[in-house]
């Protein structure tokens, strides 16, 4: 670098900058101990940002030189580099993947890891992730091995959109013969978007984090740097190691101390990306001690490798994981950086620097689209045939189907059921004859009909929603969110056999207690949720109701505390709830929530078919002995009727997630639309038994 006197750097050379693989390295790491959950860098998913800033500067840098090396950027060399830097190795990764999940993950799994394929290899998977976070159906599914790939497919978009905008301004430029317009559409483009994820990033967190809308004032940042040194800038080399050892500390900082990305990426993420920005510029010289330590050999060695690494680290964890289906530990985790580094480098020798410095490729732009248009197929291909591979999880072994509707009197269809749960829990092959299918498991768990009435965040409306028989003599409100949801089908078969009008107030996610929820799934505080309480109580004063029929999933985030609700808080919202019920004139019924599943249930049955009682989990564990102590007491102490559906759906201290041929479980926390059918006999005797009396 070329050094003025009074030790200023004079900064705006081109040369291969070690420094910028020290950011890559720095980025790279800080995600790979994010993903591994390592204690002390919560706040690692920042190493995104810093690529992106890096990626806007890099790739504006590349444009701008090209531009005035052949006298006017012409795209089509540019889009070549682009295919054969990214494109090949990304297609590796995306076939092994995909290959791998459908010997290890289980059915429902393996489809979503195929669709997954095809929109990562299309650069649009940032856009499918973003709906599987929001869509209420989906969001508890676990995380797809390719989800690190939403930031490559953010920055593919970006690729198309830029350096087209990048050809108009710079020829609008020579002919004003002012350099303007560039700078002042990154300007705009930056303050647009930034503002834009501001703005969205409280209510629509999954959207801003995802979205290339929220995210491209973060490479905006680096392209604007990449215009700025064009000409080069003069800097005092002590000044300069100065400031960027305080941009180091920063975004040593935001990695280690930023929550889980909640309200992210928003203002705050100003911090990482404004100090990756500082990096860069200070980067331009090898002079100060900020840019030597960024380009020392280990930062450089992992830095050249950090695409790669990136690719592999993800799938490695989530099939690792599945394997084991427990919690990482140390070991686990020095296996899977093992195995990642092994991946990383064979990617990096045996793919992507062979075809990126392929002579052949590098002289024809035209053979390097066909690699391209290949890769893309390929992955495509491979994408779909994963997505409807059904996988053999078969074991020779057909369950008794069990009929507790047959048996005449309640208490004898109680002890039918309980027969069956306790004779469930005895060690025994994963059915055949499983019912929902483990690759069916997933697909819709309530009934269609009813549509809006089922109100979704962050919507506080209270429709007129009436089903079951509009004649009936008795009218029973449904009140709760997706744990009663759940039992909709159940329940208006019911209430239309016993002259029963039901109206809906059913919210995804809100707590009937009044407390305002945390979403970590969607990543949002829920704080309409009490609004939209208070409406429905409102209501139900305005329109008469015999009976209130209530539940909520016990598992739901204090948005205070980001914990679980203490019994205690919820007991004293609920107790304020089931007063504001009784002073309508209508009589309280709640359903203390079914039981959980283990966490990986799909995924333990896959791997245990021999024998599921392996993947049952237990009472105490499953379940909120303090929620229904309290509830009880509560419901029961204003007259109403308390079910405790984990009364019926245990044995003793266990909890079956196989009863009979019915797998009772669609996911972490809620029951299939088979489940509840096998429990409904018992659940509706029970309502009917106490509507009957207490109406008599």
């Amino acid at each position: 670098m070329p050094v003025t006197d009074g030790g200023q750097v004079a900064l705006g050379s081109h040369a291969h900058r070690r420094d910028i693989e020290g950011l890559r390295a720095i980025a790279v790491v800080l995600v790979l101990l994010y993903h591994l959950g390592v204690s002390g860098f919560a706040g690692g998913y920042v190493g995104v940002d810093v690529f992106f800033v890096v990626s806007g500067y890099l790739i504006t840098n590349s444009l701008l030189s090209d531009s005035r090396r052949e006298s006017g950027l012409k795209l089509r060399n540019f889009y070549a580099r682009r295919i054969r830097r990214l494109l090949p190795i990304s297609g590796v990764v995306l076939i092994s993947t995909a290959i791998a999940s459908a010997f290890i993950l289980e059915p429902g799994w393996i489809r979503d890891v195929g669709v997954d394929a095809i929109s990562s290899g299309l650069f649009s998977s940032n856009w499918v992730f973003a709906g599987r976070a929001t869509d209420y159906l989906q969001a508890s599914l676990p995380p797809s091995p390719l989800q690190h790939y939403w930031s490559l497919s953010l920055e593919e978009q970006f690729y198309v959109v830029w350096p087209i905008l990048l050809v108009f301004g710079l020829a609008i430029d020579r002919r004003l013969k002012r350099r303007l317009i560039v700078p002042i559409t990154i300007v705009v483009i930056v303050i647009a978007s930034f503002i834009t994820s501001v703005v969205n990033t409280p209510d629509h967190t999954t959207w801003a984090y995802f979205g290339l809308h929220t995210r491209a004032w973060e490479l905006g940042i680096g392209a604007l740097i990449a215009v700025f040194l064009a000409n080069g800038f003069v800097m005092n080399t002590k000044l300069a190691a100065l400031l960027g050892a305080v941009a180091l500390a920063v975004i040593g900082f935001s990695g280690s101390t930023f929550e889980p990305p909640i309200n992210f990426p928003g203002w705050i993420a100003a911090l990482p990306v404004l100090a990756t920005a500082w990096l860069v510029i200070v980067g331009f010289t090898q002079r100060n001690v900020v840019s030597r330590f960024l380009g020392n050999p280990v930062f450089h060695f992992i830095g050249a490798r950090s695409y790669s690494l990136y690719l592999w680290h993800w799938p490695v964890i989530i099939l690792y994981e599945a394997r084991i289906e427990t919690s990482l530990n140390g070991w686990d985790r020095l296996i899977i950086v093992g195995i990642t580094a092994v991946l990383t480098e064979l990617g990096f020798r045996l793919v992507e620097n062979p075809i990126r410095f392929n002579a052949t490729l590098v002289r024809s732009a035209l053979r390097t689209y066909g690699v391209g248009i290949a890769s893309v197929a390929l992955v495509v291909g491979c994408g779909a045939v994963v997505a409807n591979y059904e996988r053999d999880v078969s074991s020779g072994f057909d369950a008794e189907v069990i009929d507790v509707e047959s048996e005449k009197t309640l208490e004898d269809r109680i002890d039918a059921l309980r027969v069956a749960v306790r004779e469930s829990t005895l060690p025994r092959p994963l059915p055949d004859n499983l019912t929902p299918s483990l690759s069916e498991v997933g697909s819709g768990w309530f009934s269609a009909e009813l549509g809006d009435c089922f109100v979704k965040a962050p919507s506080i409306d209270v429709p007129l929603c009436e089903y079951g028989d509009p004649n009936g003599a008795v009218t029973v409100a449904l009140f709760g969110d997706s744990h009663l949801a759940q039992w909709f089908d159940v329940l208006n078969e019911f209430a239309k056999e016993n002259s029963i009008k039901l109206r809906s107030y059913m919210h995804a996610g809100c707590s009937l207690a009044g407390i305002v929820t945390f979403n970590g799934l969607a990543m949002q505080v829920e704080d309409w949720c009490p609004v939209w309480r208070d409406a429905v109580l409102d209501d139900l004063k305005l329109q008469p109701h015999d009976y209130v029929l209530m539940t909520n999933g016990f598992q739901l985030v204090d948005a205070e505390t980001r914990e679980v609700i203490a019994a205690d808080k919820w007991a004293t919202g609920m107790a304020e709830t089931i007063a504001a019920v009784t002073e309508t004139g209508a009589v309280p019924i709640y359903f203390g929530d079914n039981p959980r599943p283990l966490p990986k249930l799909f995924q333990c049955l896959v791997n245990n078919v021999s024998d599921v009682s392996a993947c049952y989990s237990s009472r105490p564990e499953s379940t909120r002995s303090d929620f229904n102590i309290a509830g009880r007491q509560i419901v029961e102490g204003a007259g109403g009727l308390y079910i405790d559906l984990a009364d019926y759906a245990c044995s003793g201290s266990v909890c079956p997630a196989v009863i009979g041929n019915v797998l009772l479980y669609r996911d972490w926390s809620h029951l299939t639309g088979p489940g509840t059918e096998l429990l409904s006999p018992v659940v509706t005797g029970l309502l009917k038994e106490f509507i009957d009396q207490s109406r008599s």
